[in-house]
């Protein structure tokens, strides 16, 4: 009869970002365990608080199926001697109980070789899942693997904290595991203050289980937990209109709701029974930027900040406590007293840093390495504004923005010299915008200090203003250019620069410009701006030898053609992973990047065009055309030279004649990004290449007239092929 299992280990308080890795190895865990068990079972959940990690599994198998397998024992070369079994013989038959009419001898394959074994097909009896669990179990615990963990039990266990107890139930009955000096049982405890005590549990009942536990001020569910805490956030904060919402997130650089999200889980395995507390602090704390207040409250003190209708911060805060509610007030004045702390620490960093203006700053950027082999800070706000410059003139903004972005990079990392980012790291380019403003900058080049940082990931915002767009995309292939000089190249495994990021960040910026925008040329731009630089790093000798060979290595990959191919070739699987994700055909993606992907916006317009164009009537004879050119010219020298004077019959003139005809006006739509109409137009070539196919033999023994004609065909090809898409890639579906 299949039993329930029900299985808890009680600790001293897990760190949160602990909880959820453990969990999914439980899962994932017990799913391994019991198949290398052989034990059939029903569905499994886990659930973990701060003090506890659960597994429960329905409908565990009572004991494992019989088994009847063969077993393989020694060459009868070996086993037998003189028709006498030899001591490895008789050691076959007394390891699995056989008798010599048991065994057969069989023809095995080892390697290379094959001879004669003694082989016996033997049964298995299963064993009781109750005999299995304990040591599975324990394995499956110690096989948790955390950021760090604890020794204690003479060292014996790790875990991340102290065990304190097992709950581990088959059934009714307890399995019999210990884990270090902590017997098994069936008790499990309630939440540390409000319920201190020990409940005992008859059998492995889930729902029997939650409910004791839910009677004792602990919810097990963390998802449950996390909706909890958003309900009482909710309820604290109110509504905000979407307008509301809008100025907040304006004011922090950063969505609001996103990170209102974030932190609720977080706070769901910092306690056991979430209670909301509203505390308060000093209004003149707001003079100081909201982004550093919230911060303060977010990363350090895990609270929620409250909001007015009007989308600014207000000077109240929400605390999650382990308690249901605190009547004494303790609770909320005890936070305040800590947050008063840190808004203190962080007005002082506002005061001082304002002392200075980023301008000003600038000089102690030559202080902060970048990285070895590319220099310091300053010589990479060098690199950014010339480079932001150029994007921007690029992208066809015009002279104020180039100035705007020129600046915006000349004091992008500056912020990172003050005491409030030293502090409050993830405020960099939010404080250089503040800092900027109040240092007489233009607002424009406070938002792209602020924006170059964008996107920060998947989903992120991306820059909106022009000088911030130009910034962004030079802070990005600095970094890619620079990174791969060094020879520090993503691997399948590894990118720890983030460089794929930085990929597609650009991919992200250059297609939401809707601007012409050639990433040849800024790769091209970046290597040579880097190259000009002389990159001097100061430090003890050892860094100075260490940077001395990575910028001796990085100047002769800059000076080299290897490595704008390596980086543009990274930045093509890119762009082919971008369309792929969303939703383009292969052979569609495969088709367009034969063609170039140089223009990220021109690659998207190109594969719009072919999903239209696979719906027309004629795109089987569009794929068709393209095939039977792509078919008899592959492989043929690219130095063929078409000679109009070499064609002699008059299907290859007619072919000629079309092709003189169409391609002005192929070539017309194209510049114009009119693909589908080129597309159409390209169609007029179908008849006399038909006509040339039926009369005209190619393959003529005639080198200069094989060579003539090749150069035809693949002019015909390539007024299509090079320009819009390669469509011998096409996978054409079966006929209907």
């Amino acid at each position: 009869m299949p039993l329930n299992l029900l299985f808890e280990i009680g600790t001293e308080e897990i760190p949160a970002s602990y909880i959820a890795p453990a969990l999914e190895h439980l899962a994932i865990g017990a799913v391994k365990m019991f198949d290398a068990l052989r034990l059939d079972r029903g569905e499994g959940r886990v659930a973990g608080t701060p003090r506890r990690l659960a597994l429960f599994v329905e409908n565990v198998a009572a004991r494992q199926p019989d088994v009847e397998e063969e077993v393989i024992g020694p060459p009868t070369a070996a086993a037998y001697r003189n028709g006498a079994l030899t001591p490895a013989g008789e050691g076959f038959l007394r390891r699995y109980e056989l008798s010599e009419s048991q065994m057969v001898v069989k023809k095995v394959k080892k390697g290379k070789s094959e001879a004669d074994y003694l082989t016996a097909v033997v049964r298995r009896a299963g064993r009781p899942a109750a005999e299995l669990l304990p040591d599975a179990l324990g394995a499956l615990v110690r096989g948790i693997g955390f950021p760090k963990s604890m020794h204690w039990a003479g060292k014996d266990l790790v875990f991340a904290r102290p065990i304190r107890s097992v709950l581990a139930l088959l059934g009714g009955d307890v399995v019999a595991l210990r884990m270090g000096d902590v017997p098994a049982g069936r008790v499990t405890h309630g939440h540390p203050f409000l319920a201190p005590g020990a409940v005992s549990l008859s059998t492995a009942d889930w729902n029997a289980y939650v409910n004791a536990l839910r009677e004792r001020f602990v919810i097990v569910a963390g998802p449950e937990r996390r909706a909890s805490i958003e309900r009482l956030v909710a309820e604290r904060m109110g509504a905000l209109s979407g307008d509301a919402l809008a100025r907040a997130a304006d004011d922090l650089g950063a969505d609001v709701a996103a990170f209102v999200g974030d932190l609720a889980d977080e706070v769901a395995n910092l306690v056991e029974f979430p209670g909301a507390v509203v505390g308060s602090f000093d209004a003149a704390f707001l003079d100081v930027p909201a982004p550093v207040l919230v911060s303060a409250m977010r990363k350090h003190q895990r609270y929620f900040p409250v909001f007015r209708s009007d989308g600014r911060l207000d000077n109240r805060f929400i605390a999650i406590s382990n308690r249901k509610d605190d009547p004494s007030g303790a609770i909320r004045a005890g936070n305040e007293r800590v947050l008063r702390a840190r808004l203190s620490d962080a007005r002082f960093f506002w005061d001082e840093d304002r002392k200075r203006t980023l301008d000003l700053r600038r000089g102690d950027l030559s202080q902060i390495i970048y990285m070895h082999g590319l220099g310091t800070m300053a010589l990479r706000t060098e690199r950014l504004a010339g480079l932001a410059s150029w994007c921007a003139s690029t992208l066809g903004y015009d002279h104020a923005v180039m100035t705007c972005a020129r600046r915006a990079g000349e004091l992008s990392k500056c912020d990172l010299a003050t005491e409030m980012v030293g502090e409050f790291p993830d405020l960099q380019g939010i404080m250089g915008d503040h800092y900027a403003r109040v240092g007489g900058e233009p607002a424009d080049v406070g938002v792209a200090i602020r924006e170059h940082y964008l996107p920060s990931g998947r989903g992120s915002a991306l820059p909106r203003t022009p000088a911030g767009r130009a910034l962004a995309l030079a802070e990005r292939f600095d970094a890619i250019v620079g990174c791969f000089a060094l020879g520090l190249i993503p691997t399948g495994s590894a990118d720890p620069y983030k460089l794929r990021r930085y990929a597609l960040g650009i991919l992200a910026i250059a297609r939401d410009t809707a601007r012409p925008f050639s990433l040849r040329r800024a790769v091209r731009e970046a290597m040579q701006t880097c190259a000009q630089q002389r990159l001097p790093t100061p430090g003890p000798a050892a860094a100075e030898g260490d940077d001395a060979k990575s910028k001796k290595k990085a100047s002769r990959r800059l000076e080299g053609d290897a490595l704008e191919a390596e980086v543009l070739a990274f930045l093509r699987e890119r762009v082919s992973q971008t369309a792929l994700e969303a939703g383009r055909p292969h052979d569609y993606v495969r088709a367009v990047l034969a063609a170039g992907f140089d223009d990220v916006c021109d690659v998207h317009r190109r594969l719009d065009a072919l999903a239209e164009l696979s719906t027309h009537p004629r795109w089987l004879d569009l794929v068709t055309l393209i095939n039977r050119t792509h078919n008899i010219t592959r492989g043929s020298p690219d130095e063929f030279l078409l000679d109009p004077a070499r064609l002699a019959q008059p299907e290859e003139q007619a072919l000629h004649a079309a092709f003189e005809r169409v391609a002005p006006g192929v070539r017309a739509r194209v510049g114009r990004a009119e693909y589908v109409a080129a597309s159409l137009e390209y169609l007029a070539l179908l008849p006399p290449l038909h006509a040339f196919f039926e009369k005209v033999f190619v393959s003529v023994e005639d080198q200069r007239l094989r060579a003539n004609r090749l150069a035809l065909l693949k002019s015909v090809n390539r007024l299509y092929t090079e320009r819009i898409a390669n469509l011998a890639e096409i996978v054409l579906g079966p006929a209907p």
